[in-house]
């Protein structure tokens, strides 16, 4: 009976359970919103097993501890609810523990930050409102638990078997994992998507699931079947070269990443350059640039390497900043005598830019420090960006033109943000406006930012053409990722009109221009990781030993896929969107399970570091 008292006087004591609770819930409940995910009653359930547990070990403290403790989490729980609804503002899906760099780098762009804040995101402060009214309201009642800590130890246990035996439950509820991409199960053991995860799973299961994957893969050593599992496997799925193979052998190249372009950028009077390189070179109007966590340098990397960036573990650009990489193009170019090196007019350090471009075989990453760019003092970095004009300008200073050399561009003038604070943009905007003078301010000012990268290519051709070099140098160019830098709903429906499907949103330009060749348009379904193999046959690279994800643009092979940080894949005749496990179009399965083979390869292959230690480089 004594027993039976202790444990009525304990819930009379914690009351104030049902307050933390709600604040708890209230917090996933508004992220959800913001995110526009449903209601999940299995992520609510998983949820209140979780707060149960977190509430019961706190109130093992002193009731004032307690109470300082509750307040805490719910704080932190908050900042975290609200961080995650801001990251997938920005990139559509939701961040983890392992990528925690991606959040440094979000942050380090404040300002881009603050401009996507609303008045609704005070909601996530009501939590914290709630909890100090009740803490105000019962201040004078229960200074102090009177339960017995044996009462209390014991609920702390009941409440840790209830959490323990819902979650393994739950978890033979799913099923046994099988091959089926589309499963709960599978979602569940493999974390394929962040979204969906959270959608069917809640928050603090997902923040358990990562915190586990983070201990589980904390070292990767391949075993023997994992490296003979991936070289079976690069040797099974080589592609074919086209009947392009080597036409630019001995030739220049210069591959310009182009920030935020879309194909609604390339205007016969506002950007007349890249309509001329549109029109008079190769260009691939069924081209995507899908987002990856780094979003800008996986997007390098997947030019660069042809692999996919890393999924599972930490930003590719920190993580395996210092994996080596022999098969990537700046590699194959130097075996090849060419000099090999990179240009940005931003600081090296972002994204861990040095490190990695030297680990990709560059010889050099000229940053704006290293190109001697002017930056003036009124600028504000993240907010007002250098003109390409100069970047190109300064690229050719370093530049022997009379040896053979691969340079990489990054530009930065189509950076986000658009709007009134971009100073160097204004002339650019009048003239946006004069002409169009139907758009609003954010799709003005962007059109106004991809005029200086028409600018700057302009001069690089009319450069190259004065020195004689322009013949001899083939000029890549592609979006590193759709303009997400706009959200004004007007303007995006301006610039994509009506989308029938959400990858459509990832289209963005490619263009391969050869002075000396006529161009033309091409349809085919390709992507930023057909970048590597096309460049790699057009200059006879020897890629023999190389995952090769893309195929050569040029080619006419049938299978083709793009492929989406969160395991969607789109096909020639299909689109299995992993977040919803639906699936659109015919002859998909055998695609979808290449895929997932794809996926599972690379992320081994960047962990365990597989070219250093297992492949064969005797190129």
């Amino acid at each position: 009976m004594k027993l039976y008292r202790d444990l009525i006087k304990y819930i009379k004591e914690n009351i104030g359970f049902i307050v933390f609770t709600v604040c708890i819930l209230i917090e996933e409940i508004l992220l959800r919103k913001f995110s526009g995910l449903s209601i999940s009653k299995a992520a609510l359930v998983l949820n209140v097993l979780f707060v149960i547990f977190l509430y019961t070990v706190l109130a093992l403290l002193k009731h004032e501890y307690k109470n300082i403790a509750l307040l805490i989490l719910i704080i932190i729980d908050g900042f975290y609810c609200f961080a995650q609804t801001l990251h997938f503002d920005f990139f559509k899906t939701f961040f983890s523990f392992k990528k925690a760099s991606v959040i440094s780098e979000l942050f380090n762009v404040i300002n881009e930050v603050v401009g996507r804040l609303k008045v609704e995101h005070l909601l996530f402060i009501i939590p914290v409102i709630i909890f100090i009214t009740y803490l105000i309201i019962s201040k004078n009642h229960n200074k102090q638990d009177q339960s017995s800590i044996f009462a209390r130890m014991l609920v702390l246990f009941m409440s840790f078997v209830l959490l323990v035996g819902g979650r393994y439950m739950y978890k033979q509820h799913l099923g046994e994992v099988t091959d089926d991409v589309t499963s709960d199960a599978y979602l569940y053991e493999n974390m394929t998507s962040n979204l969906l995860f959270i959608d069917r799973f809640g928050v603090f299961e997902f923040i358990c699931k990562d915190i586990e994957n983070i201990v589980r893969y904390t070292y990767v050593s391949l075993s023997n079947e994992e490296i003979e599992e991936i070289r079976l496997f690069i040797e099974e799925n080589k592609h074919d070269k086209s009947i392009n193979q080597g036409i630019y052998d001995g030739k220049n190249l210069i591959m310009v990443l182009c920030e935020s372009l879309a194909p609604q950028a390339i205007d016969e009077t506002l950007t007349p350059t890249l309509y001329m390189l549109k029109n008079e070179g190769y260009y691939f109007s069924n081209f995507y640039s899908p987002v990856y966590p780094s979003s800008t340098c996986d997007s390098e990397f997947i030019s660069l390497t042809g692999m996919i960036p890393s999924i599972d573990y930490g930003t590719t650009s920190k993580t395996f900043a210092q994996n080596y990489y022999p098969y990537s193009l700046p590699n194959l170019f130097k075996d090849k005598g060419y000099e090999v090196n990179s240009f940005h007019s931003f600081d090296k350090s972002f994204y861990n830019r040095e490190q990695l471009h030297y680990s990709l075989g560059f010889t050099y990453l000229y940053d704006r420090n290293d190109l001697g760019i002017y930056v003036d003092e009124n600028d504000v970095d993240y907010i007002n960006w250098i003109d390409d004009k100069e970047l190109f300008e300064k690229m050719l200073e370093k530049t022997d033109l009379d040896k053979p050399f691969f340079n990489y561009v990054i530009s930065v003038s189509g950076h986000l943000p658009y709007f009134v604070e971009r100073d160097e943009l204004w002339e650019n905007y009048e003239t946006v406006i004069n002409t169009y003078p139907d758009l609003n301010e954010q799709e003005a000012f962007y059109y106004a930012s991809q005029m200086k990268l028409d600018e700057g290519l302009k001069y690089l051709l009319d450069c190259l053409n004065e020195k004689g070099s322009l013949e001899d140098t083939v000029i890549v160019l592609f979006g590193d990722h759709y303009p997400y830098g706009i959200d004004n709903e007007d303007a995006i429906n301006n610039l994509y009109g009506i989308l029938e499907n959400e990858y459509e949103m990832y289209k963005t330009p490619m263009i391969i221009y050869d002075a000396g060749k006529t161009g033309e348009n091409k349809d085919n379904l390709s992507s930023t990781f057909d970048l590597y193999p096309t460049v790699s046959s057009l200059f006879n690279l020897n890629d023999d030993n190389v995952l090769e994800v893309g195929y050569d643009v040029f080619g006419d092979n049938g299978n083709e896929m793009v492929l989406f940080a969160d395991h969607s894949v789109l096909g020639n005749s299909f689109y299995y969107n992993a977040n919803t496990s639906g699936i659109m179009g015919v002859d998909a399965n055998n695609l979808i399970e290449l895929s997932k083979k794809y996926y599972s390869i690379s992320q081994k292959m960047l962990a365990g570091d597989f070219y250093s230690h297992h492949a064969n480089t005797d190129k």
